[in-house]
């Protein structure tokens, strides 16, 4: 281990190659100490309904750009360790929307403020939902009609996820750009949901994925925010 400096790096003896603990992680060529991260992974990971940057940025006592940045590279490291989620058995799917009419905007579905996603939830041999998926429509047409929930007895499952996670976002965010961020949030929503069984674990299973994730600096994060899922 070579000393000085504000982080500890070690050097190989063979090849005389440095690194550090947070290389190739997500808090790679961070300034931000890693007892603030790791707070911020409990609060996010503890937050069941999510947590906006505005709150983040409170209880870390840091500027809102950091808070925003921390943000959104945890929800990345969730988006990631859900790609590899796969449903089976009896799987219910429907859309929905994200977003709110705008002051003399369009009206309903058309309402330029409103991202379509998919939402899917597989069931187990009870009829009890196990793990879901959300995949942002983001510029793609809708791909289901206009008949009401309550007109589709046979989607029960997937309608009450859906409206519970309508309720999660209306609580915890005031707003936020729909049309670009929108599969970072539903990525971060389907990983609690997932892991609701277990919810003590929930901030270990997030400092998991956040090292497997890679660096995602500032500029990546804005970047592939802009590709439509």
């Amino acid at each position: 281990m070579l000393r000085g400096g504000t982080r500890k790096t070690f050097q190989c003896n063979a090849c005389h190659h440095q690194t550090s603990l947070i290389a190739r992680t997500l808090f790679e060529a961070t300034k931000l100490g890693l007892t603030v991260r790791f707070l911020a992974i409990y609060l996010i990971g503890e937050a069941k309904t999510g947590l906006s940057a505005l709150a983040l940025k409170r209880d870390l006592g840091v500027s809102y750009p950091t808070a925003w940045l921390s943000h959104h590279k945890l929800m990345q490291a969730m988006v990631e360790r859900e790609a590899a989620t796969v449903l089976f058995g009896t799987v219910q799917v429907d859309d929905a929307y994200l977003g709110g009419e705008l002051v003399n905007g369009a009206a309903g579905r058309d309402s330029e403020n409103k991202v379509s996603f998919v939402g899917a939830v597989s069931l187990n041999d009870q009829g009890h939902p196990l793990r879901a998926k959300f995949t942002s429509l983001s510029g793609f047409p809708t791909v289901v009609g206009t008949r009401k929930p309550r007109d589709l007895p046979m989607f029960r499952w997937v309608n009450t996820v859906l409206g519970n996670l309508k309720t999660s976002f209306n609580g915890a965010y005031h707003s936020f750009d729909f049309s670009k961020y929108a599969a970072r949030y539903l990525g971060a929503i389907a990983f609690r949901f997932n892991r609701r069984f277990d919810l003590r674990t929930l901030p270990t299973r997030l400092l998991v994925a956040a090292t497997a994730c890679g660096p995602r600096p500032e500029s990546w994060i804005r970047r592939v925010a802009d590709v439509p899922c």
